[in-house]
């Protein structure tokens, strides 16, 4: 009896009732303060459910569609405050919730790139971070092709203390950092970005009526038996591919080359960094690199071996023991070996290479080492290397069906706009710097729908240019990447758009510059002076007239804050006439005026400037903002003088 009885009664409670905030307002929030907030609650409930703020009553309303929304009146900056709903079956609470200014970050992977990946170049900002009213919201990678989405995935505000600060976005800390030192008030996150994304994968499909082969590239994605079936073909393609080559892979076989008592005498010697002659020409399959290397103190402590970056995948192991592995070339090789593992003496370090794309090396002029912060050995210099595997094609290309047109929009950008923002961040460009053309149009359509969707017209847009990358050129050349920054200049000239010019900021042998601070910082006086009117160097040297007079080219800029000149073999200006032939310009400078020439143009027609995929740059003011990349056409007088 005591068991039915206890079915009976099991079997009688209602339903758990499916009741939650909006996934945005949760425990550490920062709302935006000095306007109305939305305050959202999603319930398979029915009737009217009641908002308190500390306790206070603030109003109620009636559960709708599965969908419940009270605006709370504006607050000042500040906090910790608790949200309070509450009707019948149900009872929500969200604490530490502050006001303050609230910016969206979003982007590519260069804006999704943590604390953690800059964290050797600013040790001291990750290990002493206290910035509790700094707070980050990652937004979680999802797609959605078929419909918008009400909210993200769940996730937890993040502060920039120790305990968080490696999971933030190196450039949104930098950003809010500053921002929180000269305003103080609470900075709020929304860190929308994913590495790889093209620019169309954010927009809204009705954004895209112009550009029909992006939505027909969407279009089969609609469908979930579609991206069912793309991910297991390519899981199936990727499976046969790697398990083909490790089945070939001598260095897999018995005894393994990891071991520490594999003879290495018919293995050819090479130098990290650097390339194995075997696959000079390139090379697709495995091979394997060893090197033993003299510790000269006894570890009490983990050590770090550091690897550089390696193209494309590896797996490392010290004295035979495996201590980490990489998926892909982009991430730097930063691997925590045990003190158990590792002694003083020799030790012998194994690295299986996988060259999945035609090509692989060591990437030059990145840290090779191991051993602590104070006492490191070097790992560059002569290794010994064999090839293991080789396949007759490279891996198959992976679909990444989270970068196809509108998928983000829906799913991570659309669930956020009933939240007023401060402002906008957008790092993106790398992915479609292949197809440059008619990015500043998607880029101000963009911005457009994304106000209209906030309800905000005015939102300001700060657009990060991209960075100097690619070996540096001798000569002047085409570039691609100098065309995109092109286009987000000419989308900055949009209204209460902003460009940051970086080309001072990159580097050369990676897509993934570590100096994110400069970056954070320039946002910061941009966001100074057009957010909150603060007077503040934000930008660098304007172009305030381009003439032609005669054979010369005379550029004036303007000199508000000191022009400086950097000493570099060219001064990266290029002349080119009706040819299209570019020359280095010769510079001879008169105040802030730049009389360009050369003795084979005879008539220009097109100059340029920092016009390269890692351009040379001669031009910054008195603050080291550098003179953004143009070109100008002389013959269309009607175009105005560039300008940042």
């Amino acid at each position: 009896m005591r068991v039915a009885a206890f079915l009976l009664t099991l079997f009688s409670l209602p339903a758990l009732s499916d009741t939650h905030f909006h996934s945005l307002i949760s425990d550490g929030a920062v709302l935006q303060r000095d306007g109305s907030v939305p305050v959202i609650v999603f319930s398979d409930e029915a009737g009217s459910l009641s908002l308190a703020l500390d306790g206070h009553p603030i109003g109620n309303a009636t559960i709708k569609d599965g969908r419940w929304s009270l605006s709370l009146p504006e607050q000042p900056a500040g906090g910790p405050h608790t949200l309070s709903v509450s009707g019948d079956n149900v009872a929500l609470q969200v604490k530490d919730i502050y006001f303050g200014d609230v910016y969206l970050v979003s982007g590519q992977s260069n804006m999704e790139l943590t604390m953690e990946r800059v964290e050797e170049a600013y040790p001291q900002d990750v290990a002493l971070a206290d910035y509790p009213l700094i707070r980050e919201f990652t937004v979680p990678d999802t797609f959605n092709f078929s419909r918008t989405l009400a909210e993200p995935e769940p996730a937890d505000w993040k502060t920039a203390q120790s305990q968080d600060i490696e999971s933030l976005s190196a450039v949104a800390f930098y950003f809010a950092r500053h921002l929180y030192r000269y305003k103080g008030v609470p900075i709020g996150i929304i860190n929308a970005s994913l590495g790889g994304s093209p620019i169309e994968a954010w927009m809204d499909p009705a954004l895209l009526a112009d550009y029909p082969q992006q939505l027909k590239e969407a279009a089969p994605f609609r469908e979930e038996a579609y991206i069912e079936a793309t991910k297991k073909h390519d899981q199936d393609a990727a499976t046969t591919w790697y398990s083909a080559l490790a089945k070939k892979d001598t260095g897999l076989q018995t005894p393994a080359w990891y071991s520490d008592d594999i003879t290495t005498a018919d293995w050819q010697t090479f130098t990290v960094p650097g390339t194995p002659p075997f696959a000079k020409e390139g090379y697709t399959g495995s091979w394997w690199a060893k090197k033993t290397v003299n510790l000269p103190f006894d570890p009490q402590s983990p050590v770090i071996l550091r690897l550089g970056r390696i193209r494309d995948a590896d797996e490392v192991w010290v004295n035979g023991v495996l201590v980490g592995n990489t998926t892909y070339h982009y991430p730097p090789r930063r691997y925590e070996v045990p003190p158990q593992v590792i002694r003083k003496g020799n030790n012998v370090i194994t690295v299986r290479i996988t060259g999945n794309s035609g090509n692989t090396e060591f990437f030059p002029d990145k840290a090779y080492f191991i051993g602590t912060n104070n006492r490191r050995v070097s790992l560059a210099g002569d290794w010994q290397a064999k090839p293991a595997a080789s396949m007759p094609h490279i891996a198959p290309v992976q679909t990444f069906i989270r970068w196809k047109p509108t998928g983000l929009y829906n799913a991570m950008i659309a669930p956020l706009t009933r939240f007023p923002l401060s402002g906008v961040i957008w790092y993106q460009g790398e992915s479609n710097a292949d197809t440059p053309d008619h990015y500043a149009d998607m880029l101000t359509s963009m911005m457009d729908h994304w106000r209209a969707q906030w309800q905000q017209p005015a939102l300001p847009f700060f657009i990060v240019q991209l960075a100097n990358y690619m070996t540096p050129q001798v000569s002047p050349q085409e570039s691609q990447w100098a065309e995109l920054r092109a286009q987000q200049a000419l989308a900055a000239q949009h209204d209460n758009a902003w460009l940051v010019t970086t080309i001072d900021a990159g580097e050369y042998n990676d897509i993934h510059p570590v100096d994110k601070q400069v970056v954070g910082e320039r946002l910061a006086l941009q966001a100074r002076a057009a957010v909150y009117q603060d007077e503040v160097n934000e930008s660098g040297p304007d172009v305030t007239n381009i003439e032609l007079q005669g054979k010369n080219v005379v550029i004036t800029l303007n000199d508000r804050q000191g022009l400086r000149q950097v000493n570099t073999p060219q001064s990266g200006f290029t002349l080119a006439g009706k040819d299209g032939q570019f020359f280095w310009a010769e510079v001879t400078r008169d105040g802030n005026q730049f009389i360009l020439s050369h003795p084979e143009v005879s008539t220009p027609v097109t100059v340029r400037y920092a016009w390269a995929d890692n351009p040379v740059y001669s031009i910054t003011d008195a603050d080291g903002w550098p003179l953004a990349p143009f070109e100008y056409d002389l013959n269309n007088n009607s175009q105005e003088a560039p300008s940042q």
